[in-house]
């Protein structure tokens, strides 16, 4: 920070000041600018995507519990179908997330 002469009164002043605080005559640079702040992202996903993505967790979670359990061969049936709409699902999240936020 520099020390500048005053066109009108010549007192000392700030070279970051916008204006003379004695006259209030304005100085030539406008003042100091601040240098621009970046933006920083911290997610890079939706909340969509990620609901997409914890709802397919869910269904193929829920799959292997009806295949453990073993309800049966309708149950074992419905947990490989679970399993795979979740797989499916997970798919489509990854490819909407790649589409969108790439």
């Amino acid at each position: 920070m520099a020390l500048v002469n005053c066109g009108e009164c010549s007192a000392q002043i700030s070279d970051r000041a916008n204006a003379c605080p004695h006259c209030g005559n304005p100085m030539r640079g406008g003042g100091y600018a601040e240098p621009a702040r970046q933006v920083v992202t911290i997610q890079e996903t939706g909340k969509d995507v990620k609901i997409l993505q914890i709802v397919a967790v869910i269904f193929m979670l829920a799959g292997l519990a009806l295949i453990y359990e073993g309800w049966g061969g309708g149950g074992m049936m419905l947990g490989f179908g679970l399993i795979a709409v979740g797989f499916i699902g997970s798919l489509y999240a990854k490819v909407v997330s790649w589409w969108k936020y790439r």
